[in-house]
């Protein structure tokens, strides 16, 4: 059985480029293009992501010196009933807002799809939610739930839902409902464009 190095010197003298010289440089080229990103990522990714951690191993409290103390602080935490709250709200919070804005994305992207009058136009307005700063949609959303002057409960009473207006951001209920429906808002048009590039990529024939 010939030698590598013999394969390597025929395939020299029949002026081909032995094959993994050539994956060489390929892989050499292709680490090029993806190190300034990697560099990015350790930068503004990993590097606080460590910092944060080693922050989290120490007692930094207000006019204390600051001092290691390993996992104590997330034993704290386990023991902390307010964090089980947390957890269970974003699970309950996942599983109500997740299949939601997907079935409302799809309807949305499903239409989008359809050849009308008017298609760009509205492929471009469905977007709106999506490109405003999430600080302001907040702030829309917070005077919508007011309850003194918010439009939410002005539509509840003027559809007689209720005759009293509701404590929207005071309650359990309230709050979750809220948060769901301004979360449906902001992420549908993103699921909708998503769901929207598969289905144009689908060929029409199936």
């Amino acid at each position: 059985m010939p030698l590598e190095s013999d394969k390597t010197s025929y395939a020299a003298r029949q002026g081909r480029t032995p094959r993994f010289s050539y994956l060489d440089r390929e892989s050499l080229t292709a680490c090029t293009f993806v190190l300034p990103l990697l560099l990015f990522l350790a930068v503004l990714v990993l590097l606080p992501v460590l910092g944060t951690f080693w922050d989290s191993l120490q007692r930094d409290v207000p006019y204390v010196p600051v001092r290691f103390v390993g996992l104590a602080n997330y034993s704290a935490m386990l023991q902390d009933p307010g964090f089980w709250d947390s957890v269970r709200f974003t699970v309950l919070f996942v599983a109500v807002s997740v299949p939601l804005e997907l079935l409302l994305g799809l309807m949305i992207a499903l239409v989008l799809n359809e050849s009308f009058p008017g298609r760009t136009l509205l492929r471009a307005a469905v977007l709106i939610p999506w490109a405003i700063p999430a600080a302001v949609s907040s702030r829309i959303f917070e005077l919508i739930y007011n309850y003194s002057f918010g439009p939410a409960n002005y539509l509840i009473q003027v559809l007689h839902l209720s005759e009293q207006p509701i404590n929207w951001l005071g309650t359990k209920a309230g709050a979750f409902a809220a948060v769901v429906v301004a979360d449906a808002w902001k992420t549908t048009p993103f699921v909708a464009l998503l769901l929207l590039a598969g289905l144009a990529g689908i060929n029409q024939d199936l």
